[in-house]
Parts: C-alpha cells; structure tokens; sequence
C-alpha cells in the first residue's frame, strides 16, 4: 500500500498514522522500512502488550475495589489477572471503559453518532460491528498480546509524533 501511495502522490516516503492494531503495524512497518517513512504518527499506540495488560487489569480491578461494584470484582477476580483469552480481555475492557467513562451515556451516543450517523450505516448494523470487533480480537489477541514493541522497534529513524486518544495528551 506504502508503494503505490507513493507512486500515486509521486513521493518516496509518506506519513504512516496508526491506531490500536494499527499503531503496531505502523511502527513494525517504519521499523523494516525507514526509508519509506517520512513520519510516524501514534495513536492509542500500542507497546509492551504484556505490561500494559496487566496494569488495565490491576487499575479495573482497584477501580471495583475503591467503587465497592461487587459484581465487577467477581467478574475480574474469575478471569484473573493477565495473560487470558481474548474472551477475557473482553469483559475487562468492558469493565475498565464503565469505569472511565467510555460507556456512559452521552460517550456512547457521540460514538453512536459518528459510527452510525452517515448515510451509509444504520442501527441495523451495530450488531455486526460488535460481531466484527469480537472476530478480529478472538482471531489477533494470541500474537497481539505477546507483542513488545519496545523490543520490535526499539527506535524508529524518523519523526514520531503519538496521542492518546483517550486522555487528549500528545
């Protein structure tokens, strides 16, 4: 895709931004490929999956504990802290986003309004877009979550610009 984006725009690099699964990909790809990587731009950007796993588990499992949510504690103490199955992080993510806010009703309705208000999409479509997201953990969490990428791309040979989309820091 790099090459004919560059072929297209008539450059030899471009700028690469990657998001989530994306940000991986895109720092494994400036890593291989300097050259062609004018900039790299980080978002959600992934890193040591194995630490950053268990520090979302012990901050939702503090979170239950100072809420006094019994029924999050029970879900969390039976998956048990990290490395678990995809179905696993799933319950703990869900648990960590109620409990940052990302699945209160005003966050899901600006997100329903974006994902779900063009044209194109509808209502309709929200249970294969949960099925959609379900399909792609189960199938990626096994390599995603032995990802290191401070030890992949321990330094990439370009500008590196990164967000985190959730806290509005840069």
């Amino acid at each position: 895709m790099v090459d004919a984006v560059c072929k297209r725009v008539g450059k030899k690099s471009v700028v690469i931004l990657g998001h989530s699964w994306g940000s991986a990909l895109g720092a494994l790809y400036s890593t291989r490929f300097p050259k062609k990587v004018a900039a790299y731009v980080g978002s959600g950007q992934i890193g040591d999956c194995a630490a950053a796993e268990s520090s979302s588990y012990a901050f939702a499992l503090a979170e239950a504990k100072r809420l006094n949510n019994r029924k999050a504690l029970n879900e969390l103490r039976a998956i048990g802290p990290p490395p678990y199955t995809a179905g696993s992080v799933w319950k703990e993510r869900t648990w960590l986003q109620r409990f940052d806010g990302q699945l209160g009703g005003r966050a899901l309705w600006n997100i329903g309004r974006i994902v779900l208000g063009r044209p194109e999409s509808s209502i309709l479509d929200l249970p294969n877009i949960v099925r959609g997201f379900r399909f792609s953990l189960d199938a990626m969490w096994p390599e995603v979550s032995s990802l290191n990428l401070m030890k992949l791309a321990p330094g990439l040979q370009m500008p590196v610009f990164s967000r985190d989309p959730d806290t509005s820091r840069s």
